[in-house]
């Protein structure tokens, strides 16, 4: 712990040599000049976009306190060929500007296009604010590869009673798209801290009942596993502590979830 706030402390001294000075590190001000990071990523895929073929993109989660191990993870999936990497969210510890500030620095480091989904520790404070500044839309859907990308805010407890937590939104994604599906949320639909038991009826029946869904995966628990509802696979992403990540591969053939610690992968069929 104290490695990681001497290393934290060290990034935003130097940090702070380089950019403008902000009011506190609680504020709404950051010294990044990324804006509506995600829309923008999202047009750039949709602008190379095939329209069909095989699929293989990076998930990593739940960096909050390991820059280190962050560093790691993306240099060693951009050694790897990807469309792209989802972030599944926690990627602050308390949600400060100086944290959103030197995880944009460090995501510049991927070789491969980032998508960012909110997770509660990034949603503290004036984390929502912050978070919309910076990557834009809370819930974000788009279509690449023939195959439909859902990233849902489930923070519902941060959300409650602002906007922006919609399981609304996340039903006309899964029941109006036509092509096949895969959610990325980051708080887990069981999660009895966050929902209550018709909430998380609400939700499984969503994911359950969607024939175009073809996989879940979330955060927030930091070590890999999961199970199915009904006959969807729901997977939970390590964070990425000791280098650990997935890799979603989809072809004609079905899915197949690799979970990996460094260069050793698990292959597992999430084929629905």
């Amino acid at each position: 712990m104290k490695r990681q706030f001497l290393q934290l402390l060290a990034i935003g001294v130097l940090l702070s040599g380089c950019w403008a000075k902000v009011d506190s590190p609680f504020g709404t001000q950051v010294r990044t000049s990324v804006r509506g990071h995600n829309g923008a990523t999202i047009q750039e895929l949709q602008a190379w976009d095939p329209g069909s073929g095989p699929l293989r993109i990076g998930v990593i989660t739940d960096s909050h306190q390991n820059y280190s191990d962050l560093e790691k993870t993306i240099r060693r999936l951009n050694g790897l060929d990807l469309d792209f990497i989802i972030h599944m969210g926690d990627f602050t510890n308390i949600s400060t500007n100086d944290e959103y500030d030197i995880f944009t620095e460090i995501m510049r480091q991927s070789a491969h296009p980032m998508l960012v989904v909110i997770g509660n520790h990034d949603a503290i404070g004036a984390g929502i604010g912050l978070y919309d500044k910076i990557f834009g839309a809370y819930n974000n859907s788009f279509v690449y590869k023939g195959r439909r990308f859902v990233l849902f805010n489930s923070n519902s407890l941060e959300f409650n009673g602002r906007g922006g937590f919609e399981p609304e939104w996340l039903e006309d994604q899964l029941t109006l798209t036509s092509e096949p599906a895969y959610l990325f949320q980051h708080v887990n639909y069981d999660n009895p801290l966050y929902y209550s038991a018709g909430q998380t009826d609400l939700l499984s029946s969503l994911m359950a009942g969607s024939s175009n869904l073809r996989l879940s995966l979330n955060g927030h628990q930091h070590v890999f596993g999961g199970g199915t509802v009904g006959t969807l696979h729901v997977r939970t992403v390590a964070r990425v502590e000791g280098e650990q990540y997935a890799i979603l591969e989809s072809d004609g053939n079905g899915d197949t979830l690799y979970e990996c610690v460094g260069d050793s992968c698990r292959a597992l069929d999430v084929t629905r």
